[in-house]
């Protein structure tokens, strides 16, 4: 597409033309499949293999579970296994994160309007 063919095309609310919208989104499609999507956990929960056999040559210990049989004591352990959901993907956890973010209502921040009987620091009265 030329310049003056691309000067010419709708745009929408942004700014942005169709054409330039249907090449990110090419652009985007062909990026995720560049990027593993599943790769959250790995990469966000605990330490590999390699990093907890070192720990535990530096403790002294034969394995996790001798490690926190020495560490955490008896009264509070949980001997059963936590009820937890199955683990999300990376995606789905973005995509549950920003579905609760999108329920926030923004509102007018009252902070420092109000507050008495309190010290303000030299510092911030002279300026």
């Amino acid at each position: 597409m030329t310049k003056i063919q691309e000067m010419n095309q709708p745009k929408d609310a942004s700014g942005a033309t169709r054409a330039s919208a249907e090449v990110a989104q090419r652009t985007t499609a062909a990026l995720d499949g560049l990027f593993p999507q599943d790769s959250f956990a790995s990469r966000h929960i605990g330490p590999r293999e390699a990093d907890v056999a070192a720990m535990l040559a530096v403790v002294g210990k034969p394995s996790l579970a001798a490690l926190v049989d020495a560490c955490v004591p008896e009264a509070i352990r949980l001997r059963r296994p936590l009820h937890l959901p199955p683990a999300l993907s990376e995606r789905d956890a973005l995509a549950q994160a920003a579905a609760v973010a999108a329920a926030n209502q923004p509102w007018r921040s009252c902070i420092g309007q109000g507050y008495h009987d309190c010290v303000t620091p030299p510092v911030i009265l002279r300026n």
